[in-house]
């Protein structure tokens, strides 16, 4: 919310410099509004692009991708037991091939796995060829040590950092594209959402009237245009109910 904000301002800013500057170029006010709204909405196009462009290099996409993958690795933690050891088999599937029998512990990436357990799970394996532990918490050395150390069947641990980067060098099994239609409607409804909201009613009221005060001092129908506008505003918050700022 703050760098919404402080976009904002920085827009407005803009859009000030420049109607000051072309204000005293050409002298006339509504040839200045234009050619500063112009401005603006030029250098708010070339700035998306090249902000498209930054996201689309290489090092951003795998810096996107290594984010979503640690994401990925708490969606496992969540999901139930049959479908987090299907997306995980065929993510094993796809990085070495033949699947080992496998055995998956759902706990929160911050914590550690325990020796313990990794010892129950080859106890309750006891008799296959291999297999293959994975988990979307973290192990430790000791963990690594003992697992290396067990036979019949041969342990292979796969942690949460193991999972992130079997993620990352294929993600499309666990992290879904948002497409980019999707995301442009979210971002416009969020845009709504903050201009039409009943908290911001009065506010935009008294912002109103400043301005209707103020162009019928100056005569100028810049505020006349804002005025309506916040009144608009105001009117349209208030027909929506307010959302409540706590559950309970």
């Amino acid at each position: 919310m703050g760098k919404k904000i402080d976009l904002f301002v920085l827009q407005v800013a803009l859009a000030a410099a420049f109607y000051l500057y072309f204000r005293g170029a050409f002298r006339s006010r509504i040839v200045a509004l234009l050619l500063a709204l112009l401005c603006c909405f030029v250098l708010l196009r070339l700035g998306r692009k090249l902000l498209a462009l930054v996201k689309n290099c290489r090092w951003m996409r795998k810096r996107a991708v290594k984010r979503g993958a640690h994401g990925a690795v708490m969606r496992l933690a969540c999901l139930p037991e049959d479908e987090a050891i299907s997306a995980v088999s065929a993510l094993l599937s796809k990085s070495y091939g033949a699947v080992p029998e496998l055995a998956l512990v759902q706990q929160h990436p911050s914590l550690h796995l325990s020796e313990e357990r990794v010892f129950e799970l080859w106890r309750a394996h006891r008799g296959s060829a291999q297999l293959a532990i994975c988990s979307t918490c973290r192990a430790d050395d000791s963990c690594r040590a003992l697992a290396a150390s067990l036979r019949a069947p041969r342990v292979a641990l796969v942690d949460a950092s193991a999972l992130e980067q079997l993620i990352c060098a294929h993600p499309e099994h666990l992290l879904a594209p948002q497409e980019k239609a999707v995301r442009a409607k979210l971002h416009l409804r969020r845009a709504a959402q903050l201009l039409v909201n009943r908290k911001n009613a009065l506010r935009n009221l008294v912002l109103a009237a400043s301005m209707l005060g103020l162009y019928l001092f100056s005569g100028n129908a810049v505020y006349l245009f804002c005025a309506l506008a916040l009144l608009l505003l105001a009117l349209v918050s208030l027909r929506h109910a307010p959302r409540p700022s706590k559950l309970f």
